[in-house]
């Protein structure tokens, strides 16, 4: 099966490369967000340096990663808890995949990236695949003209591929604020960080007991961020946008007609999807695109993609990828283009051999 791979992914350019299964946590926490920290096994060296074992791919070969363009293959094992109440999961998975860095002509690197993982998925199973593709671009050109704050903004961005959190943050965006917590609605952090020193000098309060004023000002300030209220329209606006879904080739057309309707410019947006599609206008895979489709790890910042099986979309995605240009800055590098995948085995009904 790996010598099968191993033969596809280098006649695509594809260097071999193995990483440590133990490394420090801290990467997989900068890069991937906080609340990735639930999912790893963790445990630390003598000088108290947290460890962790490898989660997954993406982040240990980025920082392997030396010089200029590169495209990177790999297999083995990667552990992970799950986060879903109640479900021990799959604690050990075996995965395949690949990485591309540095390659300019992004919509061949997005593009090869996707026929590449349908090769792969082929190569291994009978699958018949479905590949769900999304694009945080077109919900950024939502969010900035819509109406809504910047502490929305940011916060929506940030939860942009979590469905529940997001819905989440729609309903509580609507809900008024309780009577009394409107108080100070205006006051400047400086100007209370003052006050709150004053009341607590008045009352023989040592900032060292407990939380200095500035503490209690940030906390203060998160709270009255959260009662920022908008329109029901706004987001109701938001909540259409979420639920649009097509077939990967109405797309454009699609994201036209609702910007159309509630004046918001996909145009750029939609000039990049129609470069990755016309790349894809061979493949006989069944496409779909899907507004509010990202991926949960923070880093992927660009168009992403699933591959499922049709005859089994609920068992979750064989395959997925997308584009993470950030990351390697994030990391610590420079900042470096990059895009790529990973197959999950475990999901895959083998092929038959006959």
């Amino acid at each position: 099966m790996t010598a099968t791979l191993d033969e596809l992914f280098e006649a695509a350019g594809c260097v071999r490369i193995e990483t440590p299964i133990l490394h420090p946590a801290e990467p997989f926490l900068n890069a991937a967000g906080e609340a990735f920290r639930k999912s790893l096994f963790v445990t630390s060296r003598a000088d108290g340096e947290t460890l962790c074992l490898r989660p997954d791919f993406t982040i240990p070969v980025c920082l392997a990663h030396k010089g200029g363009p590169a495209r990177y293959h790999y297999s083995g094992t990667v552990f992970r808890q799950s986060m879903r109440p109640g479900d021990s999961g799959h604690q050990e998975r075996e995965q395949v995949g690949v990485e591309a860095f540095g390659e300019a002509d992004w919509v061949k690197a997005d593009t090869d990236m996707v026929l590449l993982a349908l090769a792969a998925v082929r190569a291994l199973s009978d699958v018949e695949p479905v590949v769900l593709i999304g694009d945080p671009a077109f919900f950024d050109a939502l969010v900035q003209p819509v109406g809504l704050p910047k502490i929305w903004r940011e916060r929506l961005t940030r939860a942009f591929g979590n469905a529940d959190l997001i819905n989440t943050m729609l309903q509580r965006m609507v809900t008024p604020p309780n009577p009394g917590e409107t108080a100070f609605a205006n006051a400047d952090a400086e100007k209370l960080t003052h006050e709150v020193a004053a009341m607590m000098a008045s009352h023989a309060i040592s900032p060292t007991a407990g939380r200095t004023p500035e503490e209690i000002v940030r906390r203060f300030i998160k709270k009255r961020d959260d009662q920022i209220t908008v329109s029901n329209q706004v987001a109701e606006i938001c909540q259409l946008f979420l639920a649009l879904e097509c077939a990967g080739s109405r797309a454009g057309a699609t994201m036209a007609r609702f910007g159309t309707q509630h004046g918001i410019d996909f145009s750029p947006a939609i000039e990049r999807y129609d470069a990755r599609l016309a790349g894809l206008q061979d493949e006989e895979a069944e496409l779909v695109f899907a507004a509010s489709f990202g991926r949960s790890l923070e880093y992927y910042t660009g168009f992403v993609f699933e591959i499922h099986d049709a005859r089994n979309r609920a068992a979750g995605p064989v395959a997925g990828g997308g584009r993470y240009d950030g990351l390697s800055e994030l990391l610590g590098g420079a900042s470096l283009p990059a895009v790529g995948f990973s197959i999950w085995l475990d999901r895959m009904t083998r092929k038959a051999r006959g």
